[in-house]
């Protein structure tokens, strides 16, 4: 086998082999621990624990595409805390795939929480679908990218 067909043969393998890589079970379980605190803090308010879980290199990326860094992301999570109540959210990890000090998870997340029309509260539910990338710090497992699927 030439060199050239060698090369070209792993071009075309190394991508299968990669995506076909078995998850490891206990750093799904630390994956998956991470959105569970996630959901606990967003069921208790607590703000100021979830963006300590946000690394200071964020970028979250909708699904128009539109960038938003983490001091953007909190500027609009206090306008959104303010017309809104009883957020609660629950986080699927639907797959991870490791890179050593990063992992990125695909996960579906269900978000419910009660919006002012008037006098009174209404339900409102939300269910999205996101890749993202997690990094390994001395303080834990930090959210470094978000990217928001098409459905």
């Amino acid at each position: 086998m030439t060199f050239t067909k060698l090369i070209a043969l792993l071009a075309v393998m190394l991508p299968t082999v990669c995506l076909t890589q078995a998850e490891d079970p206990a750093l799904r379980k630390e994956i998956e621990a991470v959105y569970k605190k996630f959901d606990a803090l967003v069921a208790k308010g607590d703000t100021k624990s979830i963006f300590e879980m946000v690394h200071d290199s964020f970028i979250q990326v909708d699904a128009e595409g539109k960038t938003m860094n983490k001091e953007q992301m909190k500027n609009e999570h206090k306008q959104v805390l303010e017309s809104t109540r009883d957020a609660k959210s629950k986080c699927v990890v639907n797959v991870i795939h490791d890179h050593g000090t990063e992992v990125v998870a695909w996960i579906t997340m269900r978000v419910d929480f009660k919006v002012k029309d008037g006098n009174k509260w209404v339900p409102v539910s939300f269910t999205g679908k996101f890749a993202e990338t997690l990094v390994r710090t001395p303080q834990g497992w930090k959210f470094t990218h978000s990217q928001m699927l098409p459905d």
